[in-house]
C-alpha cells in the first residue's frame, strides 16, 4: 500500500515589504495573490500533518502484516491506531478543502485585474493565469473526491485484517483496489501540481513585463 504524496504547492514568492509599485495592476495583483496565498494556509497546514500521519500509518501497517493471528492484542492494537489516523486524516482533508474554497473564492477578484490591466499582453498573461488556477482548483476537488474514495477502501481494508476470519485471497484483493486507487489520487495530484506550476511560470512572466515597463 504506497504512502499518498504530499501535494507540493510552489510559493507565491511576493516581495512586498520595502517595495514601490510601478503600476496599479501590479499592486491590484500583488494584493489579490497575497490573500489567495494567506486563505491556501489552512490548506498548507493540513498537508504537512496528513503527511505525518501517512507515514505513520505506513509504517503500522507493514508492522501489523509480519503479526500473526496468534498475535491478537496486538494487531487490534495496530488496526484501531490505523482506523484512528484515517479518522484525522479525513478531518485535515475536510480542513484543507475549507482552505482551498475559500482561496478560490477569493481569486475571483482576479477579473477585476484583468479588467485593470492596459496592456494586451499583460491581459493576455493574466487571463491565462485565471484559467490554469481554475484548472488548479478542479483539479484539488477532483482530489478530495479520489482521496475519501481511497479512505472508503482503506477502512474496509482495515475492518477485514481486524477480522480473523477473513481469508488472505480476500485481502490481497482489497490490497489490489487500495493500490488502484491510490494510483487515480496521485495521478491527480500530478495534473494539480502542474496546472500549479504552469500558473507560477506565467505569474513570473508576468512580473517581469511590470518590471520591463518601470525600466523603460
Amino acid at each position: 500500500m504506497n504512502r499518498i504524496i504530499i501535494i507540493s504547492l510552489f510559493s507565491f514568492i511576493l516581495l512586498l515589504s520595502g517595495c514601490s509599485f510601478g503600476t496599479s495592476t501590479e499592486s491590484s495583483l500583488n494584493d489579490v495573490l497575497s490573500k489567495v496565498y494567506e486563505d491556501e494556509e489552512g490548506y498548507r497546514t493540513a498537508q504537512e500533518q496528513l503527511s505525518e500521519l501517512e507515514k505513520n500509518e505506513q509504517t503500522s501497517f507493514k508492522e501489523m502484516m509480519e503479526l500473526t493471528q496468534e498475535q491478537k492484542e496486538e494487531l487490534s492494537a495496530k488496526v484501531s491506531e490505523m482506523e484512528t489516523s484515517l479518522e484525522e486524516r479525513l478531518k485535515l482533508i475536510s480542513a484543507e478543502e475549507e482552505s482551498i474554497n475559500q482561496a478560490e473564492e477569493t481569486f475571483k477578484e482576479i477579473d477585476g485585474v484583468i479588467e485593470q490591466a492596459e496592456e494586451e499582453d499583460v491581459k493576455g498573461i493574466l487571463q491565462d493565469m485565471k484559467a490554469e488556477m481554475t484548472e488548479r482548483f478542479s483539479m484539488h476537488e477532483e482530489f478530495i473526491k479520489q482521496y475519501e474514495q481511497l479512505s472508503e477502501l482503506q477502512r474496509s481494508l482495515y475492518a477485514m485484517l481486524a477480522d480473523n476470519q477473513t481469508e488472505m485471497p480476500a485481502l490481497q484483493n482489497k490490497v489490489k483496489e487500495v493500490n488502484v486507487q491510490n494510483d487515480a489520487v496521485q495521478k491527480v495530484i500530478a495534473q494539480f501540481n502542474e496546472h500549479t506550476k504552469i500558473f507560477n511560470d506565467l505569474k513570473n512572466e508576468v512580473y517581469e513585463k511590470f518590471n520591463g515597463e518601470k525600466n523603460e
